[in-house]
C-alpha cells in the first residue's frame, strides 16, 4: 500500500531525498536487511515504473505522451468549464507538449533514474536511462523547432486533438516494470 501511495507526485522529492540519504549511508541491493530499506526500495522502484513512459522506446513514449496529455487536456477543459484557472500544460487551446515533456524529464524523471542506475548498477537500468535521454533529445529538438516555427509564422491556434484509441495496457510494459521492480529483491 505504501509503495502505491509513494507514486503521488506531491511527495516525489521527499522520496528522492530519502532514497539518496539511504544510498549515501551505504544502502545497496546486496544489503537490504532493514524492513524500512526494503519498503523504500520497493516504493522507489514503483515510482520509477509509474513514471516510466519517458524511458520507453520512442514509439511507446509518443503513444503514452499523447494519452497522458489527452487526460491533462480533459482536466483543463473541466477547469475552464468551472471558471477555474487552467493548470499549466492542461490547456488544449495552448498546447506545449514538448515543453511539458522536457520539464517532466528534467525535474522529475532524470534525477530519479540517475539514482536508480547508481543504486542498481544494472545494464537494464542503464538502458532505461539511455532511452530517457533519446526521448529527451527528441522533445528538446521538437521544442526548438516549434519555437522557430512560432517565430516565423506566429503561434498556432489549433487545439490539441488526440488521435489514439483508449488506453490498453501493454503486457510487455508491465512485465518489464515488474522485472525491474523485483530483480534486485
Amino acid at each position: 500500500m505504501d509503495a502505491v501511495l509513494g507514486t503521488d507526485t506531491a511527495h516525489h522529492f521527499e522520496y528522492l531525498s530519502k532514497f539518496e540519504n539511504r544510498t549515501s549511508a551505504g544502502m545497496s541491493p546486496d544489503q537490504l536487511e532493514k524492513k524500512e530499506d526494503v519498503l523504500l526500495v520497493i516504493t522507489y522502484f514503483v515510482k520509477c515504473a509509474d513514471m516510466s513512459n519517458s524511458s520507453r522506446p520512442a514509439a511507446l513514449n509518443r503513444m503514452w505522451v499523447d494519452r497522458v496529455m489527452s487526460e491533462f487536456f480533459d482536466q483543463g477543459d473541466l477547469e475552464r468549464e468551472k471558471s477555474f484557472d487552467v493548470t499549466m500544460f492542461y490547456d488544449r487551446q495552448k498546447p506545449n507538449i514538448p515543453k511539458c515533456q522536457t520539464g517532466f524529464i528534467d525535474f522529475l524523471v532524470r534525477p530519479m533514474y540517475l539514482k536508480l542506475v547508481n543504486f542498481t548498477q544494472h545494464p537494464a537500468a542503464k538502458r532505461t536511462l539511455d532511452l530517457l535521454e533519446e526521448n529527451y533529445l527528441f522533445w528538446k529538438a521538437t521544442l526548438e523547432q516549434n519555437a522557430l516555427a512560432t517565430t516565423l509564422a506566429g503561434p498556432s491556434t489549433a487545439p490539441f486533438k488526440s488521435h489514439l484509441a483508449p488506453v490498453r495496457i501493454c503486457a510487455l510494459d508491465v512485465a518489464t516494470d515488474l522485472y525491474l521492480l523485483f530483480f534486485f529483491l
